[in-house]
């Protein structure tokens, strides 16, 4: 399997990647819950004797929850950062300390 150049590099240095304990379960709920709510949303649009009105619900809904999916996915991202240089600043004695 390629990694690409930073990849070896990375783990060449003897860098390991972290993931949390949750973050597979999470992307499979997620694409479970993308897929059934796609389907969901067509099915019902289309036995809403498949009118412009239907289609109309069912892209607003589509639309609505990849925008849900892309904000949630942002404020897990921004909380494991904070989460991250939190658990560092402790490791390194500089909590508490101002520059």
């Amino acid at each position: 399997m390629e990694q690409g150049v930073f990849g070896n590099s990375v783990r060449w240095a003897g860098v390991k990647e972290h993931k949390p304990w949750w973050d597979r379960p999470l992307l499979v709920v997620t694409a479970l819950t993308f897929t059934s709510v796609t389907f969901a949303l067509m099915w019902f649009a289309e036995v809403g004797s498949g009118s412009r009105s239907g289609w109309i619900a069912f892209d607003v809904g589509y639309i609505g929850m990849l925008l849900l999916f892309y904000f949630a996915s942002r404020h897990i991202e921004e909380w494991q950062l904070k989460h991250t240089i939190e658990k560092h600043r402790s490791n390194s004695g500089l909590s508490g300390q101002q520059s």
